[in-house]
């Protein structure tokens, strides 16, 4: 498969199009077939752009990871030894796609091939203070994105939670933006109600209780066929249902932008965080209204719930770059949920698939598009509302053989094998025998302090430190020699 060429890497309309129509062409050639046609799903994508050299405008596009899935797992039925994937929405699977993907990308860096990263002697991951892990990995053994290179999002409707409460046209150009915005009929539609009445829902319970007094409990969305819902709110997934206290998809995606698309494992080695050049959201196909007064409607939403919403403390100056919000022309309506609920003739699929590119050393570019070998990508199909991969039955679940390679403990054995594996011994040495939990707390260190999401108190049942509490990285027995 050819990647696609970008003419202009510093318009966003036309990088928002390619990024759009490389997403779609990866899907279609690899995921497609493995999605029920009796049903509809959502899309999520991860897309590198590269400049063809430091002085040219050109660039080219490919994939690298893509996913879909609308389902995720309660948390009284989560996999308790990092075995299964609790939120198996596609913006999640696709980053955790990503994730992986950038794990091999640094072991071709280390190794001297072709990469998007690059090596770098600073010390530091680049947070606001140094930790013990400078003089732990010492020079030489951090990368950052090579320059030139972008990572941009691409999504098949908008995210759930925030980013799907859409104003009027005459609040949205209201100054104080309001405590609640009216549904429209661009509204997205969720997998229950008809067009009349739950169509336009955000797909996730609002935090009602900010105290963390109750608030831990299933049954629907009390904002559900209410005319209004409150903006800039932070929800948890699923709309209806016994909940997964997963973060909407929203206030994770407003988190990315702040914190990086690494992941909390691959911060200690990436010297600057990834964070997403510009993320393009379809339209709903949305047949009563005009495509361009959605588009605008639409990036508004998304804008005001990825980047508005994140927080700085008064000490810090804003310098961040802000990732692009676009709107871009609505896709098939078999990756969007919103005709199928209008119309009524699909279901929400119960699979998701998944899809990790191969290494950047294996593309072939040698003129101004190129060659992407995906045939050699890595596909996976899962059942979303229990995390495990499809076709396998309990006692695979119970071996680990049903356990997807983007869940917590493959990705932690994956690192252990791309990351680990090229720092010194006493890297891996002073993560034995810690739990999950306890690593992913200690690595936060490596975050900027400076941002900040709205966010809440401790919700009851949501101490996540049960689910987390298996041992990645075990002692190795060693001999007397080492």
């Amino acid at each position: 498969m050819r990647a696609h060429a970008v003419d202009d890497v510093d318009d966003v309309e036309r990088v928002a199009a390619v990024v759009r129509a490389c997403a779609l062409a990866t899907y279609d050639a690899r995921g497609r077939e493995k999605t029920s046609k009796d049903a509809y799903t959502t899309l999520c994508a991860f897309c590198i752009v590269e400049r063809n050299d430091a002085a040219s405008a050109r660039g080219t596009c490919y994939v690298a990871a893509f996913a879909t899935g609308t389902k995720c797992v309660p948390m009284a039925n989560r996999a308790r030894d990092g075995g299964a994937i609790g939120d198996c929405h596609a913006e999640v699977l696709a980053r955790r796609a990503l994730t992986r993907w950038l794990q091999r990308e640094y072991a071709e860096a280390r190794d001297g091939r072709a990469s998007v990263f690059e090596v770098t002697r600073e010390r530091g991951a680049g947070c606001d203070e140094e930790t013990a892990w400078d003089e732990i990995l010492g020079a030489g053994n951090r990368v950052r994105m090579r320059a030139g290179v972008e990572v941009h999002a691409y999504c098949s409707q908008s995210p759930c939670g925030d980013a799907s409460v859409f104003e009027l046209p005459s609040e949205a150009r209201r100054s104080d933006g309001g405590a609640e915005a009216s549904t429209a009929t661009v509204k997205r539609a969720k997998t229950t109600g008809g067009a009349g009445g739950g169509a336009g829902v955000t797909g996730a319970k609002i935090l009602t209780d900010m105290n963390g007094g109750g608030g831990g409990g299933g049954g629907a969305d009390p904002e559900r066929d209410r005319p209004t819902q409150e903006v800039g709110a932070v929800r948890w997934k699923p709309g209806r249902g016994a909940p997964s206290f997963c973060l909407s998809c929203s206030d994770k995606m407003c988190r990315w932008q702040m914190h990086g698309l690494q992941g909390t494992l691959m911060r200690l080695v990436a010297r600057e965080a990834i964070k997403p050049r510009s993320i393009c959201v379809s339209i709903p196909n949305v047949r009563e209204e005009r495509a361009e007064e959605t588009k605008r409607v639409v990036a508004l939403a998304l804008k005001r719930a990825i980047v508005k919403r994140a927080r700085l403390d008064d000490s810090q100056s804003d310098d961040r770059v802000e990732p692009r919000c676009v709107a871009v022309d609505a896709p098939s309506d078999d990756l969007s949920s919103y005709r199928a609920v209008v119309d009524g003739d699909r279901v929400a699929s119960p699979t998701c698939v998944t899809y990790v590119a191969p290494s950047r050393s294996t593309f072939e570019f040698n003129d101004a598009v190129g060659a992407v070998d995906i045939a050699s990508g890595r596909v996976e199909r899962l059942l979303g509302a229990i995390g495990f991969l499809h076709g396998y039955g309990k006692k695979c679940r119970a071996s680990g053989a049903a356990s997807s390679a983007l869940c917590a403990r493959e990705l932690c054995a994956s690192f252990d094998a791309d990351v680990l594996s090229r720092l010194p011994p006493r890297a891996r040495r002073a993560m034995e025998n810690k739990p999950y939990a306890a690593i992913k707390r200690e690595f936060r260190a490596f975050r900027s302090r400076d941002f900040g999401i709205p966010s809440s108190p401790p919700l009851p049942g949501k101490d996540k430190s049960d689910h987390e509490s298996f041992v990645p990285f075990p002692r190795r027995v060693r001999s007397a020699a080492s």
